[in-house]
């Protein structure tokens, strides 16, 4: 039956098992249409028995009746009975109309009510003919004719008596009474009964051959009906057992399969992707196991799939953990530098200021000196000789001018770079210190110039004093000297100027730092939690992993799913 299974789709064998039950079912229709045939025929059989019966009743009922109205007569000598002894012969021989319903009781009735009971039908027939007609054999007619031709002479024996009888009513007070004793003798006496007798020796023998005919028509039709009834209950059981049959070949083509189906289903729930799945049968059967498998294979598909990507994810998340946890300590070094760099730079920017305060303060001395210089030129003619003999100092006063000037040059330079520094901020503020450290040795430089500067005037001025002879000579030199002054005064308001300039935007870059600082802390505080969700994912990962780690999958799997082809 497997193989049947495998051959056949579920349609195909459907449509097998329908046609059968089909052929089944007609063959039933068509059974128990002849069985309605032979049951029709039985009463048939059974109705023609029965009218048969009633005919043959009809036939010795008017026997009867007309040996009663015979002697009635011949005892009463009423005309009316003799009447109705003719209408009796009448109506068995056809002469006369039928009473409707002749075969019910009829002239007991009549005679006793002095009335028919029942009006007369429309029907004039012999009795024999009616007989004939209802399908009475020739043999049995021929008892009949010879019951009748036996009775002719009872016919005779009673009109003979009967005709005594009228012939005395009518002679009235001279009827000879022997007369009509002798025609009651006749109608009672043992040779009326034995011609009775002899009449219905032929009559009896129809009986029997009539109940013979009938009662054999009627178990043939009897036999044939129940011949029918069999063959419908027997084509009635074949169809339950092909039913039968076919519910379990149905079931079993259904059951079988599907059975498997829930097997693999179940275990797929459990996670169990390597369940067998038999796709060895044919149409709807194979289209459902073949669905399944798809089914299957694509959950394998995925799960392999997740399975590498919960991988992935899981490398992926342990590489950004760790990351995560490099860029905080990064971002943490970072912050510390920034706060270093802040601290120098508040303090380069206290160093510039106090260097602003101090080029102030020279500025105002050289404008001082200046002054004096301006003071001094009016004695220059009293001390151009004394002058003279410091023009060696006076150079060197012109030289130690020059480095202040290289000094204040190299400053401004300096401040350029702070602020290119100061622009570029990041891990290299630590540049500033440096640049602040070269701003300070400058500003001492210039201070220890400033001091030597000091020094040379005050021995120009005592050579002056002492060498008032040669005041003459340095009259040019100190013109000079006061020109040079109001550079070195120029110079120094210079270097005020770039110092202002420069604290304040060493303020800007402080602030640009804290601004940067915080920004710093705030990147500390997002890689934390980049750190914490990247631990978390991980975690995560691994849970995935784990889960999909529970389910089985076939081992060489193609990921490739065949195509689904239907018979």
């Amino acid at each position: 039956m497997n193989f049947i299974f495998r051959r056949f789709s579920i349609r195909q064998i459907f449509i097998a098992l329908v046609t059968v039950i089909a052929m089944l079912m007609a063959l039933i229709v068509l059974a128990a249409y002849e069985e309605e045939n032979a049951n029709m025929a039985l009463n048939r059989a059974n109705e023609q028995r029965f009218s048969s019966f009633l005919l043959a009743a009809e036939l010795r009922q008017s026997s009867d009746d007309l040996t009663r109205l015979a002697r009635t007569y011949v005892v009463t000598g009423d005309p009316v009975y003799a009447q109705h002894y003719q209408t009796v012969l009448d109506i068995r021989d056809g002469r006369r109309a039928r009473p409707q319903h002749y075969e019910r009781i009829y002239w007991d009735f009549f005679d006793a009510e002095g009335r028919a009971p029942r009006p007369d039908s429309n029907v004039s027939a012999a009795l024999t003919d009616l007989m004939r007609e209802n399908g009475f054999t020739a043999a049995e007619l021929s008892k009949l004719t010879e019951a009748k031709n036996i009775s002719d002479t009872l016919v005779q024996i009673e009109t003979r008596a009967m005709e005594m009888v009228k012939a005395q009513r009518a002679a009235g007070a001279s009827a000879n009474r022997n007369e009509l004793e002798q025609a009651r003798q006749m109608m009672h006496d043992a040779s009326y009964h034995q011609n009775k007798a002899r009449i219905m020796h032929p009559v009896d023998e129809f009986f029997a051959m009539l109940d013979q005919r009938t009662a054999g028509q009627v178990q043939l039709a009897q036999e044939a009906a129940d011949r029918m009834t069999r063959v419908v209950y027997l084509l009635i059981g074949v169809s339950l057992v092909v039913l039968t049959g076919t519910l379990l070949v149905v079931y079993k083509a259904i059951a079988g399969p599907l059975a498997g189906a829930v097997e693999v289903a179940r275990r797929v729930s459990h996670g169990d992707l390597t369940a067998p799945i038999d796709v060895g049968y044919k149409g709807e059967t194979r289209m459902l196991l073949y669905a399944l498998k798809e089914m299957r294979d694509g959950l394998t598909c995925i799960v392999r799939q997740v399975r590498e990507g919960a991988d992935s994810i899981r490398v992926s998340a342990a590489q950004v953990a760790s990351g995560s946890q490099d860029l905080s300590s990064r971002t943490e070094e970072q912050a510390g530098s920034l706060e270093e760099t802040a601290a120098s730079m508040e303090q380069m920017n206290a160093n510039v200021q106090r260097n602003a305060g101090n080029a102030q303060r020279a500025s105002q001395l050289a404008g001082t000196a200046s002054q004096v210089a301006r003071e001094a030129g009016s004695v220059v003619a009293e001390v151009v000789t004394t002058m003279a003999s410091i023009k060696d100092s006076s150079h060197r006063i012109v030289e130690i001018i020059t480095v202040i000037d290289g000094i204040a040059f190299q400053t401004n330079i300096l401040a350029l770079n702070a602020a290119v520094e100061a622009a570029r901020a990041g891990t290299q503020g630590r540049g500033f210190a440096v640049v602040a450290g070269e701003v300070r040795n400058l500003a001492q430089r210039a201070a220890a110039a400033a001091k030597e500067i000091k020094l040379l005037i005050d021995n120009s001025v005592d050579k002056v004093e002492s060498g008032n002879l040669l005041v003459k000579k340095a009259g040019q030199t100190m013109a000079e000297v006061v020109e040079s002054v109001q550079r070195v005064n120029d110079l120094m308001g210079d270097i005020a100027s770039a110092s202002v300039e420069q604290s304040s935007g060493l303020q800007q870059i402080s602030m640009a730092v804290k601004q940067l600082d915080d920004v710093t802390q705030q990147n500390a505080t997002l890689v934390e939690q980049t750190s914490s969700a990247s631990d978390s994912m991980q975690e995560q990962a691994n849970r995935l992993a784990q889960l999909v780690g529970e389910f089985k999958l076939l081992p060489n799997f193609d990921e490739e799913i065949p195509l689904l082809l239907v018979d």
